[in-house]
């Protein structure tokens, strides 16, 4: 598994998914690099159920999967330069996270399901094309202790 071709990670996380979790601990290990894949072909469940920290940037993605809401325990979740244009309504489910960086993608809008985060403190959102209208609705679900940041400092 030392490609990032999509089509061979699917793949070989399709092999390791036949195999029941009969695989080696080293292996193991290669899967945990890729824990969005590991969410969806149910693979690394305890890794995956105490993972904190995910770092999705600068990966071309245009969309994130629902499984990224199985990962219950992130803290932080960093996805920004991608091509991303709108969000999972499974990202609700990740009531503990406290950063959502997405700033640098195509997205105009969240999804109200983002009131159920009432543990964010940092969100940045600049480099989207959100409307302003949007903007309020935004600033209207999250906490009001949040740092929603539409715009880069310097800006």
């Amino acid at each position: 598994m030392q490609s990032n071709d999509l089509s061979h990670l699917k793949l070989a996380f399709e092999l390791c998914k036949g195999l029941q979790g009969n695989y080696t601990p080293q292996v193991a290990l290669v899967l945990q690099q890729y824990p969005l894949f590991c969410a969806m072909y149910a693979l690394e469940t305890d890794f995956c159920a105490n993972l904190q920290e995910l770092n999705l940037n600068n990966q071309q993605l245009e969309v994130l999967p629902p499984a990224i809401g199985q990962l219950k325990q992130l803290h932080s979740l960093w996805a920004w330069k991608n091509k991303l244009t709108k969000l999972p309504v499974e990202i609700g489910a990740l009531t503990h996270l406290r950063v959502l960086s997405l700033q640098y993608n195509q997205l105009t809008c969240l999804p109200p399901e983002i009131s159920r985060l009432t543990q964010l403190r940092d969100v940045y959102l600049y480099g989207n094309k959100i409307s302003a209208e949007e903007k309020r609705k935004i600033s209207q679900w999250l906490p009001n202790n949040c740092d929603i940041r539409f715009k880069r400092f310097e800006d």
